[in-house]
């Protein structure tokens, strides 16, 4: 029986899927992240070998095909591919892994935050790109972003320069340090690289938010703006067809948020008026509706079906 790896690597995590040809689930690996502008090369070789070894400890056998996005650690893969017995890799996008997590199939635009932010248009075989520059030159709206935002609001409040904020209690609570200078430094001390570190810190924001702090309110709606004056511009751009939606993916995007709220309002003022779709699954589903795809299987409701009671864990 031929197996195959759904896989969807970014800047904090490489989540992997084992499955057969009848779209079984058969075992899941998780690592960190595989993205080489915030991961050493070594590391990210590491993480991948780390997953692929263990859903091999399932499959006992060659890999046919593995269908996902590796980000930067594409040519980690193909280094490491042939030790594993890996049939061919079906390289996808993050933008078509998160359409297909929507079951959209023939286009759309899709607004990625993440540790960064990405945003695409795809239509049919091409794939436009905006953003997702890296942490060094830009990253506006992503987890990096927030929490760079949030680490300069909680120094000036602890500085004196700056507005009161319930960030800084909550800061060096999560860093088990109480001098905001320590906790800070401590960001460079840890086994992550200091970029997934201080993306982490986007969970301290919204809960911060969720309490009423304006600082913190202030730093999503910052986000919003910024992700979505990128996806309207991307459509303007390339003159996508007001027929296509924007498939909202990753991890920024699934609390409801004034984060959400400036985004929809930045949309709906563009003069684009688009279908705003939340993706049923998540990204990494996507490499296995792929799959599907690529044998000619039809995506109705029957097989959304099945897919929601197989990835029950993997719904958004």
């Amino acid at each position: 029986m031929p197996y195959y790896i759904a896989a969807d690597g970014g800047g904090s995590k490489l989540q992997t899927l084992l499955f057969d040809e009848n779209l079984q689930l058969l075992r899941s690996a998780r690592a960190g992240g595989v993205n080489v502008n915030s991961t050493p090369v070594e590391v990210v070789e590491q993480n991948i070998c780390k997953c692929f070894s263990e859903l091999l400890l399932q499959a006992g056998a060659a890999i046919e095909t593995v269908y996902g996005c590796f980000s930067g650690g594409a040519p980690a893969l193909e280094k490491i591919a042939a030790s594993f017995r890996i049939g061919k890799t079906i390289r996808l996008s993050e933008g078509r892994l998160g359409l297909y997590a929507a079951l959209i199939t023939e286009g759309g635009l899709v607004a990625l935050a993440g540790t960064g932010a990405t945003m695409y248009y795809i239509d049919k075989e091409k794939c436009h790109v905006g953003g997702g520059y890296g942490s060094v030159a830009h990253d506006e709206g992503g987890g990096y972003h927030i929490g760079r935002l949030a680490l300069k609001a909680i120094i000036a409040t602890d500085e004196g320069y700056g507005p009161q904020t319930s960030l800084l209690a909550l800061f060096c609570e999560a860093r088990r340090n109480e001098s905001v200078r320590q906790a800070v430094l401590s960001l460079y001390e840890s086994e992550n690289s200091p970029i997934i570190e201080v993306a982490s810190l986007t969970r301290l924001v919204f809960d911060a938010a969720d309490e009423g702090d304006e600082v913190a309110m202030m730093i999503l709606r910052d986000a919003g703006r910024s992700l979505g004056l990128q996806i309207t511009a991307l459509g303007r751009k390339y003159d996508a067809p007001a027929s296509l939606p924007i498939v909202l993916s990753g991890g920024i995007f699934r609390r409801e948020s004034v984060l959400k709220e400036e985004f929809l309002r930045i949309v709906a003022s563009s003069g684009q008026s688009r279908e705003i779709i939340e993706p049923l699954f998540e990204p990494v589903v996507g490499g296995v509706i792929s799959h599907a795809l690529a044998c000619g299987t039809k995506i109705d409701d029957k097989l959304i079906s099945r897919l929601q009671q197989e990835y029950a864990a993997y719904t958004c």
